[in-house]
């Protein structure tokens, strides 16, 4: 399919400050939808989450935030090895690329704020039990 139009009409140059500057609101847009999107998915899968996750996975978790970015290396054992790719399909980790080739891992807001769900569930056993 041919399209004529393109073929019969001309088109003036698009003045390049005006493209930068619609680029640079097209990108914070899309920062804007991204963040939605993941306050959604916090909003929705929280819940579920707090009732899946595996003390390995928190433990996971609670290493990267304390850490900061980890390598894979650091992760030896098979049940760590589980625990990341538990993690990485729930969306509470994120693999980031430093540096064009290695991989290291880091948190993501979904994660967090289940870190944060769960140290509140552990303090309001904590209250009952004493």
């Amino acid at each position: 399919m041919h399209k004529d139009w393109t073929d019969d009409s001309t088109f003036d140059p698009i003045c390049m400050p005006t493209f930068k500057q619609y680029d640079a609101l097209r990108m914070a847009l899309a920062d804007e939808v991204l963040q939605v999107v993941e306050d959604s998915l916090v909003d929705t899968h929280l819940d579920t989450l707090v009732k899946r996750i595996q003390p390995v996975d928190l433990d996971l978790l609670k290493l990267i935030r304390q850490r900061g970015l980890i390598h894979g290396k650091v992760i030896t054992t098979q049940k760590e090895k589980q625990a990341l790719m538990r993690c990485k399909v729930r969306g509470l980790v994120s693999p980031v690329r430093i540096k064009g080739q290695y991989y290291k891992y880091d948190i993501t807001d979904l994660s967090l704020a289940l870190l944060d769900e769960k140290g509140k569930a552990t303090e309001k056993a904590k209250q009952y039990q004493t």
